[in-house]
């Protein structure tokens, strides 16, 4: 069984969430090794760190860094996440939480 468990992803992010404007694009590198470790997301509420985590970093990325490239990715890897989630609605409730 390949699954990390939800403590020490709660210990990783309570890490990367106070660097994340300064290294966006070290913690995006992080969280797309965790999601390809992570065959699936158990429960829904292991998701609210990683895609408050990924919009922090991708809105410090887009205001700082415009390159093409570097957005490309940081989508990229928001997708894998996306694909390892059956939390649809889940997903769509955070980015709403995120954004007000």
């Amino acid at each position: 069984m390949n699954y990390i468990d939800e403590d020490r992803l709660h210990s990783l992010y309570h890490y990367l969430f106070p660097v994340a404007k300064d290294y966006p694009k070290e913690c995006i590198d992080i969280q797309q090794y965790v999601i390809y470790e992570k065959k699936k997301f158990k429960y829904d509420s292991e998701l609210k760190e990683p895609i408050e985590l990924f919009t922090l970093c991708y809105n410090t990325i887009k205001e700082f860094n415009a390159s093409s490239e570097t957005i490309e990715y940081s989508m990229d890897v928001f997708d894998k996440l996306l694909q390892k989630s059956n939390f649809k609605i889940e997903i769509e409730k955070i980015l709403k939480e995120v954004e007000n």
